[in-house]
């Protein structure tokens, strides 16, 4: 098994077209919502260690962006400033919490968001 994204630090509930990360909110027609909470990344396979790993979003929305961060305090002032992180090497067996702000400038109707993260990476045996 593969480096994951996940809504859990369990690793249970693993991110997929089938279980996305979504926001849904109140704001105000025409103003900009965000959205922060952490989502982690990991494996359960024991024999595995990675190297190379970049989370970002996909696919990229018009109008969506989504910043990374390794702290809630780390995610940039300006959406869209961060739409990338490289994650230090090693074997995932814990899963690493990775802090993501989605911001939807100037809403004008209602919706309900799902978002995608792609986690690129070299696998290695142990």
């Amino acid at each position: 098994m593969a480096l994951k994204v996940f809504h859990d630090e369990t690793m249970s509930e693993e991110i997929t077209p089938g279980n996305p990360d979504t926001v849904k909110g109140t704001v105000v027609q025409g103003h900009n919502f965000s959205h922060i909470r952490p989502i982690y990344v990991g494996t359960l396979n024991q024999s595995r260690t990675f190297e190379n790993i970049l989370i970002k979003q996909n696919p990229t929305k018009e109008n969506v962006y989504i910043d990374y961060a390794l702290t809630e305090a780390g995610l940039p002032v300006t959406p869209g400033d961060q739409p990338e992180l490289v994650l230090s090497d090693g074997d995932y067996h814990t899963a690493l919490e990775v802090w993501r702000r989605v911001t939807i400038v100037e809403v004008e109707e209602t919706q309900v968001r799902a978002l995608y993260h792609e986690l690129s990476f070299h696998e290695f045996l142990i």
